[in-house]
C-alpha cells in the first residue's frame, strides 16, 4: 500500500502521516518547512516532547522500514480549524504476531486538556480495527494520569504492570477490536 497520502480525518484534525520530508525538515530543525509541508503556520517545534526528541532517530529508522506502506508509523495532529500542530500519535509498530498493534499519543501543552489526545486515539483505534488487528495496546506512567483517562474514554482495559525495554515499569492497556480475517 503507498500511503504517503493516507491522511486520517476526524472532527476537528487531521492525522498526517509522517514523510521522508517531514523527517528531513525536523532533522534540519527546519519549522518553517514543516510548517508549509503541513499547510499551517510555522510551529515552534515538531514535538514539546524530550521523550519524542530522543526517539527521533528510532522513529525514522523505522519509518525507513516500513517502505512505502506508513500506516503504522507516526501522524502529526493538526487542527483543521485553528489550523496548527496540535501535537503527534501513531502506531509503535506493525501489528505482531499476535496481532496487536501498539498506539501513542502526545499533545502540546497549550492545546491539553481539550479532547485531541482521546480524538485522535480513537481515529486509530478505528483505522487499526479496519485493517483486521485482533486489539490495541497502549502503556502509560504507572500512576493515575490524563493518559490513564484517555485510554479509559477509549475502552481500554487494565492490563497490569510490564517492564517496557525504553521505559521501565509501565502500565499496559488493552482494547480488543475483533479477530484477524
Amino acid at each position: 500500500m503507498e500511503s504517503d497520502f493516507l491522511m486520517i480525518e476526524t472532527l476537528r484534525t487531521r492525522l498526517v502521516p509522517f514523510t521522508e520530508e517531514h523527517y528531513a525538515a525536523i532533522f534540519a530543525n527546519d519549522n518553517v518547512r514543516l510548517g508549509t509541508l503541513l499547510y499551517i503556520p510555522t510551529p515552534a517545534s515538531w514535538t514539546e516532547f524530550s521523550e519524542a526528541q530522543e526517539a527521533l532517530p528510532v522513529l525514522y529508522e523505522f519509518f525507513k522500514m516500513l517502505k512505502r506502506d506508513h500506516r503504522w508509523g507516526s501522524y502529526f495532529i493538526v487542527s483543521k480549524e485553528e489550523k496548527v500542530l496540535l501535537g503527534t500519535c501513531g502506531y509503535k509498530g506493525m501489528p505482531g504476531t499476535d496481532h496487536f498493534v501498539e498506539i501513542g499519543y502526545e499533545i502540546n501543552a497549550a492545546h491539553q486538556n481539550k479532547g485531541y489526545a482521546t480524538e485522535a486515539a480513537k481515529a486509530l483505534i478505528e483505522f487499526a480495527a479496519a485493517q483486521n488487528i485482533t486489539g490495541i495496546r497502549a502503556h502509560t506512567l504507572p500512576e493515575k494520569n490524563a493518559s490513564c483517562q484517555v485510554l479509559e474514554r477509549c475502552n481500554f482495559s487494565f492490563a497490569g504492570e510490564v517492564i517496557d525495554p525504553d521505559d521501565g515499569l509501565v502500565w499496559k492497556w488493552e482494547l480488543i477490536t475483533g479477530t484477524p480475517a
